[in-house]
């Protein structure tokens, strides 16, 4: 086995990654089943979304601050941190259904645990370079175009079983295949991902991220003008969305590494990702906290994120790489 892990580290690299985050998506896969069996509304079962975006931005600003990724090799603290909130996710199912309204903040709590996980990426030299990279005109304008995506992203992600319940009530289907459907939409984003890394290879990381970034921003847009439609219709725009959500998600990062000043990539990465993750906590409370009264309309609330980062990204010079290679 050790053998077999040597030979092929980017594939294990994937697979820890992907079992790593699953952690993130706990609570969208059983949110509507957690309403059901313990009465909590939509904008509650936000907070808990919330509450493991604040574990993300604690959890990243701490790596960064302590250097823990400069002493330590990163496969160590991520598996320490992948264990931690493994076992504070285990005792948040094991607590589920206590006191209700009360355990609310104490789950809160242990979601927090979730997020630390992720260290960030590459060597981390320092907050203050991170946000210094913050003054560099490429990095600010490939910064803003992720922070539009995130405001947009995890929102989206939260009210995905919640689209997928409405269209399935309007269709009379059976009610157990939500969190399979919510799946499918979620899980269109690996497509997207791939799709838009072999795109990039021919047309640029900013061009791909340009246009899954509108693309989405469409669906988001349009979704709400046709509610009233074929769910088949609404289920297909769905599907878009979910492809191209998160396809600018890499393209942001390779991005984001090409214009951040070379002796401090790693904490201008932190950085970006602890501010875009914090942006992400008003658009899941909002739309959470509004879902029963505006319905789908809520959805509008999410277009601002598409809109500013498409502006951003206008600003954007040729990447560095690309300079280089004219030159």
């Amino acid at each position: 086995m050790a053998d077999l892990i040597r030979r092929h580290p980017l594939a294990v690299i994937v697979v820890a990654q992907l079992f790593g985050t699953s952690l993130w998506f706990s609570v969208n896969g059983v949110g509507l089943s957690l309403q059901q069996a313990l009465g909590w509304s939509p904008a509650e079962i936000g907070w808990l979304t919330m509450a493991t975006q604040l574990g993300f931005i604690t959890g990243t600003l701490a790596v960064a601050a302590t250097g823990l990724a400069d002493r330590f090799r990163a496969s160590r603290v991520f598996a320490i941190s992948a264990l931690f909130g493994a076992g504070l996710n285990a005792i948040f199912i094991l607590l589920a259904g206590v006191w209700e309204l009360a355990l609310l903040a104490a789950l809160m709590i242990l979601r927090l645990g979730d997020g630390p996980h992720l260290p960030p990426p590459g060597r981390t030299p320092g907050l203050g370079k991170g946000f210094h990279a913050l003054a560099r005109r490429d990095f600010r304008a490939v910064a803003g175009g992720y922070f539009g995506h995130c405001w947009e992203l995890y929102a989206f992600w939260t009210l995905v079983p919640l689209l997928v319940a409405r269209e399935l009530a309007r269709m009379e289907a059976d009610a157990a295949l939500i969190p399979w459907l919510a799946f499918g939409v979620i899980a269109l984003g690996l497509a997207g991902c791939v799709w838009g890394g072999r795109l990039s290879r021919g047309l640029g990381s900013l061009r791909v991220a340009r246009v899954a970034l509108a693309t989405s921003g469409l669906a988001c847009l349009l979704y709400p003008l046709l509610a009233g439609q074929s769910p088949w219709l609404l289920f297909g725009l769905l599907a878009l969305w979910g492809l191209t959500v998160i396809a600018d998600s890499p393209q942001f990062s390779a991005l984001a590494a090409d214009s951040a000043p070379e002796d401090a990539v790693g904490s201008a990465l932190s950085v970006m990702n602890a501010i875009g993750f914090a942006l992400t906590l008003p658009g899941i409370w909002l739309t959470g906290w509004l879902w029963a009264d505006g319905g789908v309309w809520v959805l509008w609330l999410l277009l601002p994120g598409p809109l500013l980062g498409l502006w951003a990204l206008a600003r954007l010079s040729a990447p560095r790489r690309a300079r280089e290679a004219v030159d």
